[in-house]
């Protein structure tokens, strides 16, 4: 019985390093994923950074292209009506 104690401790002598180094490469291998992601996190906000500016601008193209959509859909009706009229 002792020997398979001993067999088993020296088992766990040898398994001990292997576990550790594991250890090590995936938090390695962690920080690097996570240092990439940061990155990459980075680059999507500088991509999407707009500013004040760029957007009141656009917001003021939708404004004057809905007011045409508007006066547009108006002259449709009147001709509509005139012609139902008629």
């Amino acid at each position: 019985m002792e020997l398979f104690q001993e067999i088993a401790a020296n088992i766990g002598l040898l398994i001990l390093p292997i576990g550790i180094y594991i250890e090590w490469k995936i938090h390695q291998e962690t920080k690097s994923l996570s240092k990439g992601i940061e990155e990459n996190s980075e680059k999507i906000d500088r991509r999407f950074d707009v500013n004040e500016n760029d957007l009141t601008v656009v917001a003021t193209e939708v404004r004057r292209d809905i007011k045409h959509l508007k006066e547009e859909n108006s002259r449709l009706q009147r001709e509509l009506e005139y012609l139902r009229n008629s």
